[in-house]
């Protein structure tokens, strides 16, 4: 009776082990969602700053400068710089000027949820881009070209 006992107890441990394994593997899974959705719906955020910006831009007779405070709504005094096209460029014309680029659009930080956004500054066929993506296991990245306005985001979700 003593033995039945203890093995009773024991298979209940090993279903216990097994079922938090597999909770924690769901865990894992649905965390990465979250991420990746949260970067995505982040870089709508920042096409839809680009827009604006443009769109000031054009209400503005076509200006070199703007107020940031115009785009995000939070008064910093500072200002944005536009090429001729109307887009806004990078005060240094790398990473950083990536980053400073998103942070001022979007008045976030550069992270999604609790992982950070990497950035990159490219230049490919005489046309610079800002990159930014939330790792390689995520497979999502999203690329703002400078001159143009274009963005473009890739993901598989």
């Amino acid at each position: 009776m003593k033995g039945r006992g203890v093995f009773v107890a024991q298979l209940s441990f090993i279903i216990m082990l097994i079922l938090i394994g597999v909770w924690f593997r769901y865990y894992e899974t649905t965390e990465k969602d979250f991420v990746k959705t949260n970067f995505v719906v982040q870089t709508h955020h920042f096409i839809e700053a680009i827009q604006l910006v443009h769109l000031e831009w054009l209400l503005l007779g076509k200006p070199k400068q703007i107020s940031i405070g115009q785009i995000n709504g939070f008064d910093s005094g500072k200002m944005l710089q536009l090429n001729t096209l109307g887009w806004p460029i990078l005060q240094s014309h790398d990473a950083a000027g990536c980053q400073v680029l998103w942070q001022a659009l979007l008045g976030l930080p550069l992270m999604s949820l609790k992982k950070s956004i990497d950035v990159a500054y490219k230049i490919n066929n005489k046309q610079d881009r800002c990159e930014y993506s939330i790792g390689s296991e995520t497979r999502v990245k999203f690329q703002y070209f400078i001159q143009t306005g274009q963005t473009h985001l890739y993901r598989d979700i």
